[in-house]
């Protein structure tokens, strides 16, 4: 059952994003919406929809707000898209992790910048395949 849960998942991804992007034509709706997630419930009545947008937090709130009373509508435009005999219950929520791995990428740069202080010195940077990089003078 929960690879069925996963499936109805990934459909909802992808059709809620073409609904917003292209049927849903509110304003308050940033054009830089994007649907990174959608959680089904094992009974497949609700779904936790996960967005995030590019902007500022107002502009983050204001659409969803906005996607939030559109949900009956966007419903509506995923009767005729999927065949299921119930279409979930659609409840958007702002997807933080993004914001999240941000901050915690800080705080470990921030760390790592006051080690290499601490020890004195630069550290030679890991190349892109693991090695450390070397000047041209070195080799």
């Amino acid at each position: 059952m929960e690879h069925r849960v996963e499936r109805v998942g990934a459909l909802l991804t992808r059709e809620l994003s073409n609904i917003i992007k292209h049927e849903v034509k509110d304003p308050r709706i940033s054009e830089f919406v994007t649907i990174t997630e959608v959680k089904v419930s094992k009974d497949l009545q609700t779904a936790r929809v996960y967005y995030s947008v590019v902007g500022d937090r107002a502009r983050e709130q204001t659409t969803g707000k906005a996607l939030n009373e559109a949900a009956n509508f966007i419903r509506v435009k995923l009767k005729p898209r999927i065949t299921m005999r119930y279409i979930p219950t659609l409840k958007f929520f702002l997807d933080e992790s993004f914001d999240n791995a941000e901050r915690i990428y800080g705080i470990l740069k921030k760390i790592g910048d006051e080690k290499k202080e601490k020890d004195g010195g630069p550290e030679v940077p890991a190349g892109p395949d693991g090695e450390d990089e070397k000047k041209e003078s070195d080799k």
